[in-house]
């Protein structure tokens, strides 16, 4: 994989597609934190980061809420394990957004990271990729298909359908899981869209 600088999370047991399908969790960014080490020489920071959430040391409410989307409960940390070992994670700017986490990404910089994205849909192969927040789903490449939101029991998701070698991925975007997210909200959405029960 050439173009990838930031190595995704794959869980151990991703390819059991433990949620009934092979699901990718894209985030948007890494951020630096530190002024005299720059993520962009830390090819592992994602992983590292997964990591902090399977050993429970650190924890955000970024991360719980993601886990809470899928799992519709507060997560214990064997939940939060179970949960990271189901899936893959990977970010899609490719290098960092800059310091700290109000920085956004440039719009050179998401337009930079497209070809590392197909790589990780050739290699990964998901059968459904969760994109977190809008903004995210605005900077992610057009295909020729035009995005659909799909109605579920729940509300409208939007999804968008991507190719790779072999198959296809459906998209769908969700609120970015910040302040004011409510993971059980989004949880039967996304499940509609896994487990293809749509309306």
């Amino acid at each position: 994989m050439t173009h990838i600088k930031f190595n995704p999370w794959i869980g151990d047991n991703y390819s059991e597609a433990s949620f009934g399908k092979k699901v990718l969790v894209l985030g948007e960014s890494h951020y630096d934190w530190d002024q005299d080490i720059s993520i962009d020489r830390l090819p592992t920071v994602t992983n590292e980061v997964i990591g902090e959430q399977l050993d429970g040391k650190y924890t955000k409410a970024f991360w719980t809420h993601i886990a809470v989307t899928f799992l519709n409960k507060l997560p214990t940390l064997n939940d939060k394990r179970e949960f990271w070992h189901a899936i893959s994670f990977y970010n899609f700017v490719q290098q960092s957004a800059g310091m700290g986490a109000r920085v956004r990404p440039s719009l050179e910089m998401f337009k930079a990271s497209e070809p590392a994205f197909f790589e990780v849909l050739d290699s990964l192969k998901p059968e459904v990729v969760v994109v977190l927040g809008y903004e995210l789903w605005r900077h992610l490449p057009k295909q020729a298909n035009e995005d659909k939101a799909i109605d579920t029991a729940s509300g409208p998701i939007l999804t968008r359908l991507y190719s790779y070698v072999g198959g296809s991925s459906l998209a769908c975007s969700i609120k970015h899981p910040s302040s004011g997210f409510n993971g059980r909200d989004w949880h039967p959405r996304v499940m509609a869209v896994i487990r293809g029960t749509i309306s």
